[in-house]
């Protein structure tokens, strides 16, 4: 089925999701963020998150402007909010844990930093999709479980507390019993990273590397785990990665309900658009 549906999104002319890291804005103007690596004067590393603001007059490139003390940001997402203006999500420490963090880009500038998350343990790779009754804000948590919240795009405010995501009988393909293993990059790697039982991740037109200004895929897990939606849609589908990393797992999911539609194996090699991709092709099976 999920052959059958990429296909059929490819024919039919619909597009599939924009790159959680490049957004075109209703003006005609594009902002792309990506991930860097800085290696400190002490030898620790430090991560950042650039971007690009590109529209009449050219592109310009800056910092996001939380990111550039020492506190380690890692996956961002971009959004568009309800005013056609770009948001962004990404991991931040707060100082103990890594925490789900968000800012908003308009006028060319960037406002509103604040953590969306609090509490002990570790949040990250931040997703948001929007369905007909809103938006909402999924991540992962460190033991595999996911979470979700609605989420208020414009003012970036939680209507209510996140909740796990209950994945019913195919808790045991998702959820590690111990804590897993981390699939990422480090500074000077130049080669497509490989996971678990020699699955490979392309970088697919990225450059893999660390201590430069292209963004740095972070891991098999991060390329896989998706969020599909579409404002006129009752539905959203997620795409979990199952913890041995050689399937995935297809949800609907609607205001905090999920079904499963489908486990998808995933071929040997992928790249870092795999899990959007997937997402998009679902789309338009749940919106009807």
């Amino acid at each position: 089925m999920a052959v059958t549906a990429l296909v059929w999104l490819a024919a039919s002319g619909l597009p599939a999701l924009a790159s959680p890291r490049c957004l075109s804005l209703p003006d005609g103007s594009s902002l792309e963020v990506s991930e860097q690596l800085r290696p400190t004067l002490s030898g620790e590393e430090s991560w950042r998150i650039n971007y690009t603001f590109t529209d009449a007059y050219g592109a310009r490139t800056g910092v996001v402007p939380p990111t550039m003390d020492a506190t380690r940001d890692s996956a961002p997402f971009l959004a568009l909010d309800a005013t056609g203006s770009a948001v962004l999500v990404w991991s931040r420490s707060d100082g103990l844990y890594r925490k789900i963090a968000y800012a908003r880009f308009a006028g060319g500038n960037w406002t509103n930093f604040h953590y969306l998350t609090f509490g002990v343990g570790d949040d990250d790779l931040p997703r948001i999709g929007t369905d007909m009754t809103g938006s909402y804000l999924f991540y992962a948590a460190r033991t595999d479980k996911y979470l979700y919240a609605p989420l208020e795009l414009v003012t970036g405010r939680l209507f209510a507390a996140p909740r796990f995501l209950n994945v019913g009988g195919t808790r045991r393909d998702i959820e590690s019993p111990r804590p897993p293993g981390n699939v990422a990059l480090r500074g000077g790697v130049d080669a497509p990273v490989t996971g678990q039982h020699g699955r490979q991740l392309l970088a697919g037109g990225m450059t893999i590397e660390g201590g430069t200004d292209v963004p740095v895929v972070s891991g098999i897990k991060a390329a896989v785990w998706a969020v599909g939606s579409s404002g006129d849609c009752r539905h959203l589908i997620l795409v979990v990665p199952a913890r041995d990393l050689e399937s995935v797992l297809v949800f609907r999911f609607a205001n905090g309900l999920i079904q499963l539609l489908q486990r998808v194996d995933m071929p040997p090699q992928i790249t870092y658009r795999f899990g959007a991709d997937t997402a998009a092709s679902y789309v338009p099976l749940v919106c009807n």
